[in-house]
């Protein structure tokens, strides 16, 4: 691993919605790097839970939590980063709800408030915040396109805000996608017109799969595919029809997140995290080679790829900086996946 940092080794990082699935990694791969993590939860339940975990991974003293129940509270963050030297920002809303006015305004809002409290904090080098693949674009199946770092999805934020003349189907991705489209374009504005003594990246996932920490998280978007090995009919079901697109390794968009922190040359970036491409057909192919007597549903009919392009020159180069060979092949992290919970 690189010797550069951006921030003190054994310095503390906040990270705000520490117990989901991509923010446990960052955590994780965080104190495997020798800093220490302070992790915001919702409830205590969550927070003792995940404090289990990394207590048995690393030991008494690397970890604490504290509740932030409302991210949108004036001031949620103020007291909770004081002595952090660097922050990752990732909680967010996940409800996939229909109204804008609960999903992107309060992610909104929660943004601008880690913002505030990271502006207020002298001790604060960097801050991070985890955006999405769906900043860039939506899924377009079967269609050629490429992303860089200067991609913009342009649709979602309209189609969000409509009061009439919507997809009702459609809508609940918009409203996800628009809350993270806004709270992305929040921060740079907000690094634009304070001119805040930190500096700010952002990271930009697709699908994430991987290892779960624990058996009792459920695991996000790994969660999908845990259902289809455990043969849910219901998330199948949802997997036959999930749009195609690409899949990172959940580890590796983590240590994407430890560079933007603590690479001194990242500055203002967008880094993006995508790796092979998938479709339902992808997820059996996979799953089987590690149990060949399993039977999976049919693919649907006339199914579709993402045959798209993305630029992860920077995001590999930084990688390899990090100490990292390069992108976790998929068949490699649902491997990791499916151990994790047998």
């Amino acid at each position: 691993m690189s010797s550069e940092s951006a921030i003190p080794k054994g310095s503390t990082v906040l990270v705000t919605g520490v117990n989901g699935f991509i923010a446990s990694h960052v955590a994780d791969q965080l104190l495997l790097a020798g800093y220490k993590v302070k992790g915001t939860v919702r409830s205590e339940d969550k927070g003792k839970l995940i404090a289990e975990i990394f207590e048995k991974r690393h030991g008494e003293d690397a970890f604490s939590y504290v509740v932030v129940e409302d991210m949108s509270a004036k001031e949620a963050f103020h007291d909770v980063m004081k002595g952090c030297s660097g922050v990752a920002h990732m909680a967010s809303d996940l409800t996939f709800r229909d109204d804008p006015n609960l999903v992107i305004t309060p992610v909104v809002a929660g943004v601008k408030n880690a913002l505030k409290a990271a502006a207020s904090t002298p001790t604060v080098k960097r801050f991070v915040l985890t955006s999405s693949s769906n900043s860039l674009t939506l899924p377009m199946p079967n269609t050629k396109y490429h992303l860089d770092q200067n991609s913009w999805n342009e649709i979602s934020s309209k189609e969000a805000w409509k009061t009439e003349g919507y997809d009702p189907a459609a809508r609940p991705v918009h409203i996800y996608s628009a809350s993270k489209i806004e709270g992305e374009r929040a921060a740079w504005d907000f690094m634009e017109k304070e001119k805040p003594h930190f500096v700010l990246n952002t990271v930009c996932p697709n699908f994430n799969i991987g290892e779960i920490l624990d058996k009792r998280q459920p695991g996000s978007s790994s969660g999908y595919i845990r259902a289809l090995w455990d043969g849910n009919p219901q998330i199948t079901g949802i997997l036959q029809n999930f749009p195609p697109q690409f899949a990172i390794d959940v580890k590796d968009n983590a240590r994407l997140h430890v560079a933007g922190l603590t690479v001194e040359d990242v500055k203002g970036e967008r880094l993006l995290a995508f790796n092979e491409p998938f479709n339902y057909s992808r997820w059996v192919e996979s799953l089987k080679k590690i149990d060949p007597s399993k039977d999976f549903p049919p693919a649907p009919e006339n199914e579709g790829k993402d045959i798209g392009t993305v630029d992860m020159k920077r995001s590999i180069e930084l990688l390899k900086r990090i100490g990292v060979a390069g992108l976790t092949p998929l068949d490699e992290s649902v491997k990791q996946l499916i151990a994790s919970i047998s």
